[in-house]
């Protein structure tokens, strides 16, 4: 038998990691709720929670910025490494933030006028 005719060794499917220093760093993949909910972008998630919460009245003029800057922040920090994910969380904290943002806002302006036509009559 030749050398030619040999297959290479097969490699477990799992595999431990390399000792420090050498080889790729051991990247585990995500696995149950850890592939849906971003646990290493926290400003994602804190952007999603606050989004969600700027939507609801009274809440939206506090957090509907809060949850555009961290959305913003965690959109940079994926972009600067690809393993953490969180994005779609980020755009939706995002795009919340700004919606409950403007109707909050909206809604003041709205209470302002009224009451300023309420003095006039």
């Amino acid at each position: 038998m030749s050398n030619d005719d040999q297959k290479p060794p097969v490699k477990p499917p799992f595999t431990q990691a390399p000792p420090p220093g050498q080889g790729q760093p051991y990247v585990q993949e995500p696995t149950g709720l850890s592939a849906m909910i971003p646990d290493k972008n926290t400003p994602a998630l804190i952007s999603y929670y606050l989004g969600l919460f700027a939507i609801m009245p009274c809440f939206g003029l506090a957090f509907g910025p809060i949850a555009f800057v961290k959305g913003r922040q965690a959109l940079a920090d994926e972009k600067a490494n690809p393993q953490i994910k969180g994005g779609t969380h980020a755009k939706v904290g995002i795009g919340c933030g700004a919606i409950g943002f403007i109707f909050n806002l909206l809604i003041v302006a709205l209470a302002i006028a009224i009451a300023l036509s309420s003095k006039k009559s």
